[in-house]
């Protein structure tokens, strides 16, 4: 699905784009990978290459980059040419418009598979306010798809209020332990299914080429399916809530769904929130040198929403009205980083607005626990968990099954890592690593220098000096073995408070 087109090598994008001149679209594909001319552009720039990219047959191919999304097809003309336009940055969008936009500028091409594939699951019901997407690589997510499912069965929120819609694909394959494989997922989806009536979950098989499957496409194929559903029930002005969620979940705050539902009313003019991404609790009482590194990196996240006002997008928890999706053109058909792509489209969409808001966060409620099963392998690595989606070790692909399936289940290495001779260094190895990448630190940051020892000190009782904006010696982990100790006991138990599931054992 989706156009793949290759627009073939060219140089290097100028930093200051040309728009004084009249472009054609062949101009522009030479300069380009098109898409990276169009992201180097200010919203002003845009607005100049608007008329002269108006009137070619072409020009929407590139439409879907990042900034070149702002553009949308006013009208085509007898001949096929488009006259472009540029939402202003304060536009309130209907779905039942910027869906239908959506579908004919963007989909027309994959519109009737699309459409068939909506038809294989029931039409969305009147009362479904919310749906969550969950894409599921089906050669190996067998082990933990039906905790994922299980995590909302404990929700607050009316079960006829939302929906769940699983997207099981798997590569084209011929071998018949890959199926077998592929079918252990779907099985697990459908036992789901049965033993859980009262829940409205719905399951999507299909098969991709190798060559094209990427999580942008599996996410935007979800996605742009659900949409569909969507506006064959929306009336009038209404609009509809899609979460983006991974099949490795294992728990979610018993008000998830109450608490998006309830931050979308009461914020009309915000398009998408972010939620809080916590992991395993299981890793945690099972690893210290996980259960640090995530902690010190979600801390150092929460700083810099509070500080420099940024706000991730993480595709495993990351909610977004269907009406400002289909404004922004979906989700691009990337490797990696489509969460990220698309949070940055929304802010660029509001670039210059005084009333809208592109990305909130979601607090304390949306907390979701999602797999350590990479963070394990990087410390293993000698890595720090933030480190999991770039190094060699744990860098994702569909097929990689020695990850996907088995780093879940959680080796207990406390004994082996805090009677080991060099476990204070390597606590401060992975400190220095998340400080490093997180860089919340020095001149160009308005993060406070004393939050550094409230993370460390306060919160986890590490005692340490600074070497420097981004790193740190560490003097004393006596604090540390005590509030370590103290998590371990109760950190299992919190946790099923949070989501009102069973403890773990």
């Amino acid at each position: 699905m989706g156009n793949h087109s290759d627009l073939g090598n060219s140089p290097e994008i100028p930093d200051q784009p040309k728009v004084d001149e009249p472009f054609s679209f062949g101009e522009l594909a030479e300069l380009a990978q098109a898409e990276q001319f169009l992201d180097s552009c200010s919203r002003e720039q845009l607005e100049e290459l608007k008329d002269a990219l108006s009137g070619q047959t072409e020009v929407l191919k590139v439409l879907n980059s990042e900034r070149g999304a702002l553009f949308k097809r006013l009208k085509v003309a007898d001949d096929g040419t488009v006259e472009l336009y540029i939402p202003e940055p304060d536009e309130q969008f209907i779905l039942a418009e910027s869906g239908k936009a959506y579908a004919q500028d963007f989909l027309l091409a994959d519109l009737p598979r699309l459409q068939q594939f909506a038809s294989t699951i029931p039409p969305m019901t009147e009362t479904t306010q919310l749906s969550i997407c969950i894409p599921a690589a089906a050669f190996d997510e067998r082990e933990t798809i039906y905790q994922a499912l299980s995590s909302f069965t404990t929700q607050t929120a009316n079960p006829k209020s939302f929906e769940i819609v699983v997207f099981a694909n798997n590569p084209i394959t011929e071998a018949p332990n890959d199926r077998e494989r592929a079918m252990g997922t779907i099985l697990e989806v459908q036992r789901f299914q049965q033993e859980h009536p009262e829940m409205q979950t719905n399951l999507l098989v299909g098969e991709c080429d190798r060559s094209f499957m990427t999580i942008g496409l599996v996410r935007k194929t979800l996605t742009d399916t659900v949409l569909l559903r969507a506006l064959e029930k929306v009336q009038g002005d209404e609009d509809h809530i899609i979460v983006s969620c991974d099949a490795d979940t294992c728990g979610v705050h018993r008000q998830f769904v109450e608490n998006y539902i309830n931050r979308f009313r009461d914020n009309p003019k915000t398009d998408a929130f972010s939620g809080m991404l916590d992991y395993d609790p299981r890793s945690y009482v099972n690893n210290p040198l996980v259960y640090v590194g995530s902690r010190v990196w979600m801390m150092l996240d929460a700083a810099s929403r509070v500080y420099e006002k940024n706000i991730l997008g993480p595709g495993a928890n990351f909610a977004f009205r269907a009406s400002s999706y289909a404004a922004v053109n979906g989700y691009i058909e990337t490797p990696i980083a489509e969460d990220v792509n698309l949070r940055r489209k929304f802010i660029f969409l509001r670039e210059g607005a005084e009333e809208f808001t592109p990305v909130q966060f979601a607090h304390a409620s949306s907390r979701l626990f999602t797999s350590s099963r990479r963070s394990v392998r990087a410390v293993e690595a000698g890595y720090a968990p933030i480190e999991q989606w770039a190094i060699p070790e744990t860098k994702f692909s569909e097929t990689d099954e020695d990850i996907r399936v088995e780093a879940h289940r959680y080796i207990d290495c406390v004994d082996e890592q805090l009677s080991s001779p060099t476990f204070q260094q390597d606590l401060q190895n992975v400190i220095n690593r998340t400080l490093a990448i997180k860089g919340c630190f020095g001149e160009k940051s308005n993060v406070p220098e004393a939050a550094l020892e409230r993370i460390l000190t306060d919160r986890l009782g590490i005692s340490f000096v600074r070497k420097g904006d981004n790193e740190v010696e560490i003097t004393s982990i006596e604090g540390f073995l005590e509030h370590y100790r103290e998590y371990q006991s109760k950190g299992l138990h919190n946790f099923a408070r949070t989501t009102g599931l069973p403890p773990f054992t």
